[in-house]
């Protein structure tokens, strides 16, 4: 709903995050929407000019004062507790903080992303039909979206750390799930050589169909399936948030071998194999998530408000919210 229907004129407040979120807030006053940011750090407006419709502000009650829509970042929250403030490193805002904001604000909505199972589990105290809280990082476009953003940007930080071309260069995806299949479609695009490691044989065939080489993934192998990587693939991007990658395997690399890790916590290998690879063995090892934050946070950050501005609510969506939050019984 635009704003200019006054039946539901929606006031934002921003918390946390990286770039992203500022070209999100600037996407909201593209609509009309007034917008506060805390948490987001001081030179968080994109342009230099003053915007009336936008606010920094120095504390999360300032952020929120007449607020009805709360936005958390993309992840919301790092270590499960805080809200994620990597712009703003003397912020500390705690979701549990959050939490007490909701329940005592009954007219309050909240979107964030990748949101703690445990932060949904204690809002359903005061939100038991999960109408109030909403982790739009579970709509499918805005996946897709960010899936394109992260193959794009990891293409772009191999190049940067290469003094190859990827034309005719053995590449290794590991993982075929949405990033893994645009970063596969990307790669044979320059002319990338690529080999596709799975767990499933169903992504394998897919792999297949698009011209790239298969590769099981074995948990019972001590290489656990990988051993045709240490041959001849001088770069090669994980894409699974899970400990795929043996200690054998890494120790049997070639050298130099540059590893880019795109996956969440806890990644694709365990903290001491990596340090024990890249002493003794000279691995590059490259921790990248949350890529579209640094390499396209204008597209990304619209991304998520164009996903947000499709969820809000009409204000007949409410009424059976009641003013101590939850549904009438």
């Amino acid at each position: 709903m635009k704003p200019t229907d006054q039946t539901y004129p929606h006031r934002f407040a921003v918390i946390g995050g990286d770039l992203r979120m500022s070209h999100l807030a600037r996407r909201l006053t593209e609509e009309g929407y007034p917008v506060s940011l805390f948490g987001c750090g001081t030179d968080c407006l994109p342009d230099a000019d003053a915007d009336t419709e936008m606010r920094i502000c120095q504390n999360l009650s300032k952020a929120t004062e007449g607020a009805d829509i709360l936005i958390l970042p993309l992840p919301a929250s790092r270590d499960g507790e805080t809200v994620h403030t990597p712009r703003d490193p003397a912020c500390r805002v705690t979701l549990s903080e959050i939490t007490d904001l909701m329940s005592r604000t009954p007219s309050l909505i909240l979107y964030g992303g990748k949101l703690p199972q445990e932060f949904l589990d204690n809002t359903r105290e005061f939100d038991p039909s999960a109408a109030r809280v909403t982790d739009y990082y579970e709509n499918e476009v805005l996946q897709l979206r960010n899936a394109y953003v992260t193959a794009e940007a990891a293409l772009m930080t191999a190049m940067e750390l290469t003094d190859r071309t990827l034309r005719d260069t053995s590449v290794a995806v590991l993982g075929y799930g949405r990033i893994g299949k645009y970063l596969t479609r990307l790669l044979r695009a320059l002319g990338a050589d690529v080999t596709v490691c799975a767990r499933r044989e169903e992504s394998l065939f897919e792999a297949a169909a698009e011209g790239c080489h298969p590769l099981l993934i074995s948990e019972s192998d001590p290489m656990g399936g990988l051993a045709p990587l240490c041959r001849d693939h001088p770069i090669l991007f994980n894409t699974v948030p899970a400990h795929i990658l043996p200690r054998d395997l890494l120790m049997s690399l070639r050298p130099d071998t540059l590893l880019i890790d795109l996956a969440s916590a806890p990644f694709g290998v365990s903290d001491a194999h990596v340090r024990e690879a890249t002493a003794k063995n000279g691995l590059r090892y490259l921790r990248a998530p949350s890529l579209p934050g640094s390499y396209a946070p204008r597209d990304a950050g619209r991304a998520i408000a164009e996903c947000i501005l499709g969820m809000l609510p009409h204000r007949d969506s409410l009424d059976g919210i009641s003013r101590e939050g939850g549904t009438p019984t």
